[in-house]
């Protein structure tokens, strides 16, 4: 069946023409008439007359409100390691599952670190600035299930300077920037909410310094489906672990870590 849009009146009706309904017998229905007549009227009177209330209209100012895709929303992270827990590198390299580019330096924090997390990533940038970067955001997997989606990536950052810690949504065909951190030392919770065209190539979420030869704290990294920032929850690992080789564990082939009552705690496996 073809769908039809409604079609809105040029004027408003009156109490006049609607007028209320006597009925001495069935009164009760007389009572529901009278109040769905006066609901009608508040919702024609809110919409107003052609052209501002007709379908196309109304139409284009609701996807103005909610562009295309944000209405669907899902507060499963998928960002994985956004609590930067997992360091199989060390704590001198990138966590699990990001990528350091640019110049400067990328380390494993555990003193800056906002209530409820245990561990930040402290980076350190050169004269150029530096950023870190979601480590899957080449796959095509990966950024195909984004195309036409809204989005909002979030991350606690801390900064000391103005104008120097920021998040971006690269998409390969265009770059999305959140606000600055205010730089008044203090941790603050930055959000990007953003429609991916489909035409993009890649979907990599980035947390940047762009100072000069500064430092930035982050942690608690998080993307959901639709407009509205979640609180952070972790993403459940990938069936098998994570595998690591540390010098006091190489017997050991997986270590998945789990938390209990606020305290880490590693349940090791091994092939024989």
């Amino acid at each position: 069946m073809t769908y039809v849009p409604p079609v809105y009146p040029t004027t408003i009706p009156t109490a006049g023409d609607l007028p209320d309904r006597v009925d001495d017998v069935d009164w009760l229905y007389a009572a529901r008439y009278n109040e769905l007549k006066k609901e009608l009227r508040a919702a024609l009177t809110e919409l107003g007359t052609t052209p501002k209330g007709n379908y196309e209209t109304v139409k284009a100012r609701l996807d103005s409100i909610f562009p295309s895709g944000s209405n669907v929303t899902n507060p499963y992270n998928l960002t994985s390691n956004g609590d930067m827990m997992l360091w199989s590198g060390g704590a001198a390299a990138a966590p699990d599952r990001w990528m350091l580019a640019g110049g400067g330096s990328v380390a494993q924090e555990v003193t800056e670190v906002p209530n409820g997390f245990i561990n930040s990533v402290k980076l350190t940038s050169d004269a150029d600035g530096c950023l870190l970067y979601t480590a899957s955001q080449q796959s095509v997997w990966w950024y195909s299930k984004f195309k036409g989606k809204t989005i909002t990536f979030s991350c606690w950052v801390y900064a000391d300077d103005a104008d120097t810690a920021r998040l971006r949504i690269n998409v390969g065909v265009a770059y999305y920037y959140s606000d600055y951190h205010k730089g008044d030392s203090n941790w603050e919770l930055l959000t990007l909410t953003q429609t991916i065209p489909t035409n993009s190539t890649r979907t990599s979420f980035d947390i940047r310094n762009e100072g000069d030869t500064k430092i930035i704290y982050a942690t608690g990294a998080s993307c959901v489906m639709g407009s509205m920032p979640y609180a952070w929850s972790s993403k459940p690992l990938p069936r098998g672990g994570t595998v690591t080789a540390e010098v006091d564990e190489t017997k050991f082939s997986h270590k998945i870590p789990i938390m209990v009552e606020g305290v880490l705690y590693y349940i090791m496996l091994t092939t024989s």
